[in-house]
């Protein structure tokens, strides 16, 4: 061991006189300089704070594990949620690959590129080949009661598009949702779909959907009564613009109950006809872009966040 001993201070009547403390503080100082050198200045970073964990509990958990557990739908993403659905409460929680939903009315699970059935609608599903889901379906207004707490629960944080007539939205209101907007763009309910590219009121009426669809960060629902031809045709002007190949749109359309191929064909040839082009601009085919653009009037700024959000990949 060093002993360190420290000079007692002599003064004089002319001299100054150094405190007794000043010498020990000065070795102090040098020996911190030391230490950190010796240390190569090394920072002291404090350990990275643990991942946050959210329980699984309750009803939540026991239709959790009996939908396979963590093996299907990996770890929880936040906490369970509480929805006040009518006069009953609702429970979900989302997963990594899914989520899990109950209710006094009843469970379900569904994956993330899925669609829960719906009770009492029809020809509802997740359109294909899109990066983030759209989800499509008939009128709203039969929906059981546990339909609308699964659409309470998959929609949340988004909207509900409905594109039917004014007349047809009173006589079959969509419910009120928690947390679920509702926007109503009424279209020409005709199986022609040729129609909806030569007629002004249904170009705008589309164009203004789309607009709404890129300002909306959460899922969103279309519909019209069948959710065929007016739902159709937006989803295929989504799926073109972001440039889903035509066969994959052909099969997605023919999907609905009472579609053709020839219709789907009566849409294409019509684009090409009244918004001819040389170029795609990375859509399905040449047109497209003259379409949204002229006739639906997207500015290019909804376009590109359109193509950001439902681009696979």
């Amino acid at each position: 061991m060093v002993s360190l001993s420290v000079p007692r201070p002599t003064c004089g009547v002319a001299a100054s006189c150094s405190h007794p403390e000043e010498p020990m503080k000065r070795l102090l100082g040098s020996l911190a300089v030391v230490l950190a050198t010796a240390l190569g200045a090394t920072a002291l970073v404090a350990p990275p704070a643990a991942a946050t964990t959210y329980p699984v509990i309750g009803k939540i958990l026991k239709t959790y594990v009996a939908a396979g557990g963590e093996a299907v739908f990996g770890d929880p993403l936040a906490p369970r949620a509480k929805l006040r659905v009518g006069t009953q409460n609702v429970y979900d929680q989302h997963f990594e690959n899914g989520v899990v939903l109950w209710s006094r009315t009843g469970h379900r699970t569904w994956l993330n590129d899925q669609m829960p059935s719906l009770t009492r609608v029809s020809n509802e599903r997740i359109v294909v080949d899109l990066g983030s889901p759209i989800y499509r379906s008939g009128e709203l207004c039969h929906a059981s009661k546990f339909a609308k707490q699964l659409m309470a629960s998959l929609l949340r944080g988004g909207a509900i598009i409905d594109l039917r007539s004014t007349t047809a939205a009173k006589a079959c209101k969509d419910p009120t949702l928690p947390k679920v907007a509702k926007y109503r763009y009424s279209m020409t309910g005709t199986a022609d779909l040729a129609t909806f590219v030569t007629k002004a009121s249904d170009r705008t009426s589309l164009g203004s959907a789309l607009t709404r669809i890129a300002a909306t960060p959460g899922p969103v629902l279309v519909h019209c009564h069948y959710g065929r031809d007016r739902t159709g045709m937006l989803n295929l002007i989504l799926m073109f613009i972001v440039g889903t190949d035509l066969e994959t749109a052909r099969t997605e359309y023919l999907r609905s109950p009472g579609v053709s191929s020839g219709m789907f064909d009566t849409l294409v040839n019509a684009i090409t006809q009244y918004y001819p082009d040389d170029q795609a601009y990375d859509m399905t085919f040449a047109g497209v872009h003259r379409f949204v653009t002229e006739g639906l009037g997207l500015s290019e700024d909804t376009i590109a966040t359109l193509k950001a959000r439902y681009t696979v990949g």
